[in-house]
């Protein structure tokens, strides 16, 4: 029976873990969206994972492994500034979130609220894996680096548009 009941934690967690990078990746992309979606611009689309497709609509692909995201901008820019806003419109969200993260993880770990559903160290644990996730995911989208042909960071993508 124990191992069943370890068994069923498991997969929680695993499935909790992968909502949590979901919920990184569809905001961080949100966020690289939003100055083309407020200028009225309807020519992009969001897709998240790699791998088997699992829904696809006009603007958003989901696929089966979603520790990945990317933007696409189906038409050029109307101004270099709105591509500006568009590489630092990732990153800015993963801080917007983490402090909205960490201030709800400083709210439950003060307060005696009760969850209906959950238990209190789960909404703990899942607001830790958002707060560092969105940290982590800064750092990394951020910071100027290029691995390979294949991943180019948004700072990167920063710089080489300041240097053109």
């Amino acid at each position: 029976m124990g191992v069943i009941i370890f068994m069923i934690n498991l997969l929680i967690l695993f499935a909790s873990v992968c909502l949590c990078f979901f919920i990184l990746n569809l905001f961080h992309e949100l966020g690289h969206a939003l100055p083309v979606i407020v200028s009225g611009d309807k020519n992009w689309r969001i897709v998240l994972g790699k791998g088997k497709q699992i829904l696809m609509t006009k603007h958003f692909t989901v696929n089966l492994l979603i520790w990945s995201g990317e933007f696409i901008r189906e038409s050029g820019y109307r101004s270099k500034f709105q591509h500006l806003l568009v590489i630092i419109g990732g990153p800015i969200v993963n801080v917007l979130m983490a402090i909205l993260c960490f201030s709800i993880l400083d709210y439950v770990n003060s307060s005696s609220i009760d969850f209906p559903i959950v238990t209190k160290s789960f909404v703990h644990w899942c607001f830790t894996i958002l707060f560092f996730g969105n940290v982590i995911q800064f750092l990394y989208t951020a910071i100027p680096i290029k691995l390979g042909d294949d991943y180019i960071s948004d700072g990167m993508r920063l710089v080489k548009l300041l240097r053109s």
